[in-house]
């Protein structure tokens, strides 16, 4: 419930305030006007970040969700299986129990979360995180996002690969589907085959203004 929710966020702050953690600022908002704005490539990003924190000399990134069952940490929401990577700059080694292994960025905001906030306090250390509001009180935590520099440099280039693709509005191919769940977008194709679906006109105008880019 909302109650219970808005009862463990409270204990989180005041287990994160014991720890020497101060809110520095709030749904702070950058317009992509705005010459803090991150820019990527040639487009510049607008951004609302939940909260920021300060200890001592770090500042550190958050941002609330609220989740319902099994909690999903920003490692299980920005890395993904190798095969899901759908340009080769989302390729991404992870450390594991086994060793590093290849995965694939499926999502950055965190990563650029980082980037926006380095240039709000330079010089500061800086970190990332969750605030987890899960549906089981106990579960509610800051959970932090630790990347290496090389991860960091790898979020950073597939940023301005899909920044790219977009600049040059590449749009095509499509993204196959490779979930254990049925697509949701299978209906609005024949066969799930969105090349049928499509006038060779409209594939060229989707693979943009250099279809080369995508290759």
């Amino acid at each position: 419930s909302t109650q219970s929710r808005s009862s463990a966020a409270s204990d989180v702050y005041k287990r994160q305030y014991a720890e020497g953690w101060r809110i520095e600022q709030v749904e702070r908002k950058i317009p992509a006007e705005d010459p803090l704005a991150l820019t990527i490539g040639s487009l510049k990003l607008s951004s609302k970040i939940d909260r920021i924190d300060r200890r001592g000399g770090i500042i550190r990134v958050i941002d609330y969700k609220a989740q319902g069952g099994d909690v999903k940490t920003p490692a299980k929401t920005h890395f993904g299986p190798a095969s899901s990577g759908w340009i080769k700059e989302a390729s991404v080694m992870v450390a594991g129990k086994k060793g590093p292994s290849e995965k694939s960025w499926k999502e950055l905001q965190l990563p650029l979360y980082r980037r926006i906030a380095e240039v709000l306090y330079p010089d500061q250390e800086v970190r990332t995180a969750y605030f987890i509001l899960a549906a089981d009180p106990s579960e509610s935590r800051v959970e932090e996002f630790e990347l290496t520099d090389e991860q960091m440099t790898s979020a950073d280039g597939c940023a301005r690969a899909v920044a790219e693709l977009v600049e040059n509005e590449v749009f095509w191919p499509p993204r196959h589907h490779s979930g254990t769940w049925d697509d949701p977008f299978e209906a609005f194709f024949i066969n799930g085959n969105p090349e049928k679906c499509f006038s060779a006109e409209t594939i060229a105008r989707l693979k943009g203004r250099k279809g080369d880019v995508a290759s």
